[in-house]
């Protein structure tokens, strides 16, 4: 039950990192350039609103989900095995997998680093907090 607890808690870390993160107050503006994104574009991304949060709730509760097991099955379970797994895991998959943005659909390189920046400081929580709390 506290596995559930702390995945439950990781999900809800990264969707309130994701929703500063990609605000005006954090990088929302200069993000919203670099994809070319206007007012309007997000006045027409509102009205599903509801959709795209639910999708991304249940990708932040598989991800939390998928890093808890991670770290059960390597026996790393401390806040800071936890980060460094998240690290890691960045590292190898998010990093490499996400420069496919950049090399094919021609994203540009302030896009890849505030991407897999939030990836990076989103895992880096997760992981700490599923480390301290299984």
């Amino acid at each position: 039950m506290q596995t559930w607890i702390a995945v439950l808690i990781a999900a809800a870390i990264q969707m309130a990192l994701g929703a500063f993160w990609y605000s005006p107050a954090g990088f929302g503006k200069i993000w919203m350039k670099e994809m070319n994104y206007k007012i309007d574009d997000m006045k027409k991304a509102s009205k599903n609103m509801g959709k795209l949060y639910l999708a991304a709730s249940i990708g932040s509760l598989i991800t939390a989900f998928v890093l808890s097991r991670v770290i059960l099955l390597t026996n790393t379970a401390s806040p800071g095995a936890g980060a460094a797994m998240g690290l890691l895991l960045w590292l190898g998959f998010i990093v490499p997998v996400m420069l496919g943005n950049v090399l094919w659909e021609q994203r540009t390189i302030k896009v890849y680093v505030i991407n897999i920046a939030y990836h990076l400081v989103a895992l880096l929580l997760m992981g700490t907090v599923i480390g301290a709390l299984v």
